[in-house]
């Protein structure tokens, strides 16, 4: 028997990798912008954040509805609970990557440009992460959430490197103090979103098993 919830629930799956998609979608609009050099480009990512803020409020009514009329059963409950949070990371890493575009906005404005190799080794670890998470989620993946989970320490050796590389640039002056600032926080915000990845891909292993992993925790609920 098809139960009305069924309906509710898929839809509201529907509305937030709506969200994801978005997010994805800014996060390649960056990534190929910066790739150019593309002031232009750079100021489209601004417009994506609009429909990922509209798709944000969207998810947490259409979850406060759902839980207002259907009496889910646990497991539902662990879905409803786990996509307010992905939710919430979807929101932030859309505000990350208007963050980086508006910091590249102002590096790309400095005489040195160029942004080393690993920028863009952690640029595609990064997008991996981001992908996978979403996809973790469509197919309630636990195994490929572990994946996701393991490309974070990549993403934070990168981190380590790349932040290293720029301050040595800035401490020999091979690239002006302002810049370096930027670029600095730019490889932040990278690290943040691999960071909010890890938090969607450890929400699809509590839908699918009720283990709640985060911290280190390996707790059934």
């Amino acid at each position: 028997m098809i139960r009305h919830v069924d309906s509710d629930l898929n839809s509201l799956k529907d509305l937030l990798l709506t969200m994801g998609g978005q997010v994805e979608k800014s996060l390649s609009r960056l990534d190929d912008s910066l790739a150019d050099s593309d002031m232009k480009s750079l100021q489209e990512v601004h417009e994506f954040e609009a429909d990922i803020n509209r798709l944000h409020l969207e998810v947490d009514e259409s979850c406060l509805v759902l839980l207002a009329k259907q009496a889910p059963f646990a497991s539902d409950l662990r879905l409803v609970q786990s996509v307010v949070k992905i939710n919430t990371d979807l929101e932030r890493m859309g505000d990350l990557i208007v963050n980086v575009a508006s910091s590249a906005e102002r590096y790309l404005r400095f005489t040195v440009r160029v942004l080393p190799p690993q920028w863009g080794q952690m640029m595609e670890e990064v997008r991996w992460m981001v992908s996978n998470s979403l996809n973790a989620f469509v197919k309630l993946d636990p195994a490929l959430s572990k994946q996701v989970l393991k490309h974070d320490d990549i993403v934070d050796c990168h981190n380590t490197d790349l932040t290293g590389v720029f301050k040595e640039r800035m401490k020999s002056q091979s690239i002006e103090i302002d810049a370096g600032v930027e670029a600095l926080a730019m490889v932040k915000c990278l690290e943040r979103l691999a960071d909010h990845s890890t938090n969607i891909a450890e929400e699809v292993i509590f839908i699918v098993t009720g283990d709640d992993i985060r911290h280190g925790r390996r707790q059934s609920v």
